[in-house]
């Protein structure tokens, strides 16, 4: 459906960390995708250069990507050039559309507002954070700014808007993209030289403390005792990627496990896992967990992930059990395979659905 004659195609200005492959900018991706780009144009304005790998699909779609100064670290200058571009553009903007998994970085919805762009969105992509005295003290104070309030899963929502309305935003998700496919799955382990009868625990997310790797090695390690023909695939980059590398030394399994890095084709990897592990501290919804269980992956989760992400696949286990249980549970999930999710409740992830209720929003036609 193309606009009618007279109507003004509108342009959102989403802010990120950076436009690699986590969450948040998975999401924002999955809309655009699927978005009528005639109506609604997304911009980006982005804090880090890590992982651009979604750059020219970006420029390919329309869109365009302006890189600020780090933050925190460059504090002031991010601000002066954050506060130049909306001072410079805001007018070009129907709403700003900032992603967050604190409230630390707020000044974008107060200079959206400075700058009169009219839906001035914040959205909750996490359930805790380290930010502690800064994020808390934001919590009451954007109300001045905020328009609306959008959550990936109602203990993110609770976590970053307490006592105040939120709208639930499913993190979407192109279903039939992630469907299990044996063709990907042979090509994915010809290409890491990973045998048919080798048994792979998989992992997709960034080298973050959130994520636990270190828990997940040592999982993998009791894992390994139980079945010695097994590896671990770890897809992702970030900070801590190094500090494990030199832990998969130390535990003498650098010959199990594989860093296939940033990818870009995470579906074709997950056809090539067996099981999916995910130990995080803590997520705003674990938007990977329903790409696995789209691929029809069984997956093991720590407790701390959002109920919402179960679609009939996940095995909860509590960090506090030992990583010898986690292994056991694992190794009773592979030998009963693979099997479908449950469609209805996968089928609240479908991108499709998302993308026409934000388009809406984004149009004016919701609230």
């Amino acid at each position: 459906m193309r606009l009618v004659e007279g109507e003004k195609m509108v342009r959102v200005l989403h802010i990120l960390n950076n436009l690699g492959s986590g969450g948040a900018e998975s999401f924002v991706m999955n809309v655009y995708r699927n978005i009528d780009r005639s109506k609604v144009q997304f911009d980006f304005l982005v804090r880090s250069k890590e992982n651009g790998v979604m750059l020219k699909e970006i420029e390919g779609m329309g869109g365009k990507v302006t890189i600020l100064p780090g933050f925190p670290k460059q504090v002031f200058a991010n601000y002066k050039a954050l506060k130049r571009y909306l001072k410079e553009h805001a007018k070009e903007y129907k709403a700003i559309h900032v992603h967050a998994n604190s409230l630390v970085y707020v000044k974008p919805l107060a200079l959206g507002k400075k700058y009169g762009i009219e839906k001035r969105i914040i959205h909750s992509h996490n359930t805790r954070s380290a930010a502690g005295f800064l994020h808390r003290m934001n919590i009451n104070r954007i109300d001045k700014w905020v328009t609306d309030r959008f959550a990936c899963s109602n203990m993110a929502g609770d976590f970053m808007f307490p006592k105040k309305k939120f709208t639930f935003i499913p993190n979407g998700i192109e279903l039939d993209k992630f469907r299990f496919s044996q063709e990907d799955r042979e090509k994915i382990r010809a290409k890491l030289e990973i045998g048919d009868t080798t048994t792979l625990i998989g992992h997709v997310g960034r080298f973050t403390h959130q994520k636990n790797h270190e828990k997940l090695l040592d999982i993998f390690v009791e894992y390994h005792k139980l079945n010695p023909s097994s590896k671990l695939m770890l897809v992702g980059d970030g900070e801590e990627k190094a500090k494990i590398h030199n832990l998969v030394s130390q535990n003498g399994i650098k010959d199990h496990v594989i860093f296939a890095g940033a990818v870009n084709n995470v579906n074709e990897y997950l056809s090539a896992m067996d099981v999916f592990c995910l130990p995080s501290y803590y997520e705003g919804l674990a938007i990977v967990l329903i790409e696995a269980q789209a691929a029809s992956l069984p997956c093991i989760a720590s407790s701390s992930t959002p109920p919402e992400s179960n679609c009939g696949n996940v095995v909860y286990k509590n960090l506090e059990e030992s990583p010898s249980s986690w292994a056991s549970s694992i190794y009773k999930m592979i030998e009963n395979g693979r099997h479908e999710s449950d469609k209805e409740k996968l089928g609240r992830f479908d991108i499709r659905s998302v993308a026409r209720y934000l388009e809406a929003f984004y149009l004016g036609g919701m609230k």
